[in-house]
């Protein structure tokens, strides 16, 4: 997925594992701790709805950044290998 940043530079990140979790099971770490090298998390409701208390679980994507364009210095640092985030998909 590509992003565009303010200083007009696309930075491109690569889907390594998208999961639903159920909202008790949350992996906060996995989602909000450090990384080695750039990275972008996105969360979004999931799971089954019920009227009254919402959804029961939370959608994650995990992607790692692997590229840039449009000039513009590029990130450094190492990219965690594949599957590291410390949960599985499902």
């Amino acid at each position: 997925m590509d992003i565009r940043r303010a200083d007009r530079i696309t930075a491109r990140f690569t889907v390594d594992l998208v999961v639903t979790v159920a909202k008790d099971r949350f992996p906060a770490e996995a989602v909000y701790g450090p990384t080695p090298a750039p990275e972008l998390r996105l969360i979004t409701c999931g799971g089954a709805y019920t009227g009254g208390r919402g959804y029961d679980g939370d959608v994650v994507v995990f992607a790692h950044y692997s590229g840039s364009g449009g000039g513009g210095r590029q990130p450094s640092g190492r990219r965690r290998p594949r599957g590291s985030s410390g949960i599985s998909g499902g």
